[in-house]
């Protein structure tokens, strides 16, 4: 701790002994196992999933909206088009809410219930000591905000540093203070937060039942696909205030138009007064699907719902899927939607690899990291020491990891596409002899010129 530094308030000490970073040794003996596996399964991912798209781009036969399915075989891809989706259901609030929503259609419905409560935030910082390890201070400060969910109420004293201190204590449900207002920054005494959110109306998205949805005249949409229409709108109850009706008491147990108001800039339904939100005050906003259109690729079965097509192509890795049951939003050629998937895959393997690279790093670093610490045992220099050696085991963890993620990536590729696996891992080769052929001609002529100088 540097020196002046004094621990006030709630703030938490802790050191870490030379011990503790062969517990990180072990995390890193877990990680290189774990990455090679992802590795392996992402690699072999890819492949199928490239394949089932190479098939399903043979196998895909376009599909008029307005024509029916009967008679389509299972196995049969079909590319619908552009369809109108018919059928939309018409959502209200939800059970016993009391707000009136008019003329409201769609796939699917969405209701978010937010509530103001306090959010305890953890701070700490770290410095190496002379005792083989590092101290640790911990604090805490309160913030307040909007969340979905009820958060625990702060436990800690809220401290704007480590050595400052408490201003104000934890949740304290004796003090009676249980909600303040907005008017004070900080309340005196305990910082509570309500027990739940209002039990309605309920938050979370409401889906219309699988089938009752059509894409055109007869083909049915199903559940997974519905997930695809991500566009929405607002709603707006019609039977709601546009100010505030007094001070609404907390806490609050039911919404309703009674005690909400519509705030046009926030976009909200409120339960805050003018002057700002306090802890338990609630807000509620309302949106639906406005998908009136979308292009699907799937088979259906008998009585016309869309339903995954089985491509034939062979699973490379456990656990990956061969099937095709595909839905986007709009008019969308055949072209521009497999280009799409095409993309999607992409950036889906890209980012597998990515993660996939930093265990490879990681791991090699945790394992070495005890090595770092030694030195610190050596009197005056131990320290000095220990940061160069620090530094070396970051060289080195870069090396391990890059190059262990470029063989395991490489031997993938060997055994799920050999024709291209092998061509690529030995021009990699060849680059890398190469690199360390120019490197000893180059050592050989600089020896010589010494050489001849003397």
């Amino acid at each position: 701790m540097g020196a002046g530094m004094s621990i006030a308030g709630d703030a938490r000490v802790s050191h870490q002994s030379f011990g503790n970073p062969f517990r990180g040794m072990l995390v890193g003996l877990v990680l290189f196992p774990l990455a090679l596996a992802l590795t392996g399964f992402n690699e072999g991912d890819y492949v199928t999933r490239q394949e089932v798209l190479a098939k399903a781009r043979e196998a895909a036969h376009p599909h008029d909206c307005l024509d029916t399915l009967a008679g389509q075989s299972a196995q049969t891809l079909l590319f619908l088009q552009g369809c109108d989706l018919n059928g939309l259901p018409q959502w209200d609030a939800g059970p016993g809410s009391g707000f009136d929503l008019d003329n409201v259609t769609g796939a699917w419905m969405r209701t978010k219930v937010e509530m103001y409560q306090w959010h305890e935030v953890e701070h700490s910082v770290s410095h190496k000591d002379g005792l083989d390890g590092k101290t640790t201070v911990t604090w805490y400060t309160h913030e307040r905000r909007w969340s979905t969910m009820n958060e625990a109420s702060p436990a800690h004293c809220d401290q704007p540093s480590a050595n400052a201190a408490c201003r104000v204590k934890g949740c304290d449900p004796g003090s009676g203070y249980t909600y303040p207002d907005s008017a004070s920054p900080r309340p005196k005494r305990g910082a509570c937060n309500p027990t739940a959110l209002p039990s309605r109306p309920a938050h979370g998205t409401r889906y219309a039942q699988q089938g009752s949805v059509l894409l055109g005249a007869t083909a049915q949409v199903n559940s997974e696909q519905m997930k695809s229409l991500t566009s929405s709108k607002l709603v707006v109850p019609t039977n709601v205030a546009s100010d505030p009706k007094g001070s609404v008491p907390l806490p609050l147990t039911k919404l309703s138009p009674m005690n909400t108001w519509w705030n046009e800039s926030a976009q909200f339904l409120l339960t805050q007064p003018h002057e700002g939100p306090r802890v338990g005050d609630v807000r509620v906003s309302f949106d639906v699907s406005s998908a009136t259109s979308a292009t699907a690729l799937a088979a259906v079965d008998k009585r016309g719902l869309m339903v995954p097509w089985t491509s034939g192509a062979k699973a490379r890795v456990s656990g990956s899927s061969t099937q095709v049951d595909e839905l986007m939003e709009g008019d969308v050629s055949l072209e521009s939607f497999f280009d799409t998937l095409d993309a999607r895959v992409t950036a889906t393997v890209w980012t597998m690899r990515i993660f996939c690279l930093l265990l490879f790093l990681i791991s090699p670093y945790l394992v070495l990291q005890p090595i770092a610490l030694a030195p610190e045992r050596v009197p005056c220099v131990g320290q000095m020491i220990a940061d160069q050696v620090c530094c070396g085991i970051c060289l080195a963890s870069l090396a391990i990891g890059l190059s262990w993620f470029l063989l395991v990536t490489g031997l993938c590729w060997i055994w799920f596409r050999p024709f291209v696996g092998v061509p690529l891992v030995a021009t990699a080769l060849l680059l890398v002899g190469g690199l360390v052929s120019h490197q000893r001609k180059q050592r050989g002529s600089t020896r010589a010129r010494q050489k001849g100088m003397y």
